[in-house]
C-alpha cells in the first residue's frame, strides 16, 4: 500500500522559497525548488487573461531544453495557453 503524503508535508521539502502575486487579472508566482534535478533552480511563472509564461533559471548541467518542452507540455496538456516558456 502507498503512503499518502499531504502537500503541507512535501511542499517544505520540494520548494524552499514563494512568492507570489496578484493584480486584477494578473498573476506572477516566483519559486526555488529545494529538491530533485532543479534543486536550486527559480521557475516564474505569470499568467494574465488566461495566458501563460514561465521563465526557469536553472543551475549547471541541466538538460535546459528538455525541460523547457517538458514544462510547456504539462501546462498544454492541462489546457492553459502557453505563450512561451523559457529556460536559461
Amino acid at each position: 500500500m502507498a503512503a499518502r503524503t499531504s502537500i503541507d508535508e512535501l511542499l517544505p521539502a520540494l520548494v524552499r522559497r514563494v512568492a507570489w502575486s496578484r493584480e486584477g487579472r494578473r498573476g506572477t508566482v516566483r519559486l526555488e525548488l529545494g529538491a530533485g534535478a532543479l534543486a536550486r533552480a527559480e521557475l516564474l511563472v505569470e499568467s494574465e487573461e488566461g495566458r501563460v509564461r514561465v521563465h526557469l533559471r536553472a543551475p549547471a548541467g541541466v538538460d535546459l531544453e528538455a525541460w523547457r518542452r517538458r514544462i510547456a507540455r504539462r501546462l498544454a496538456a492541462r489546457g492553459l495557453q502557453v505563450d512561451e516558456v523559457q529556460a536559461e
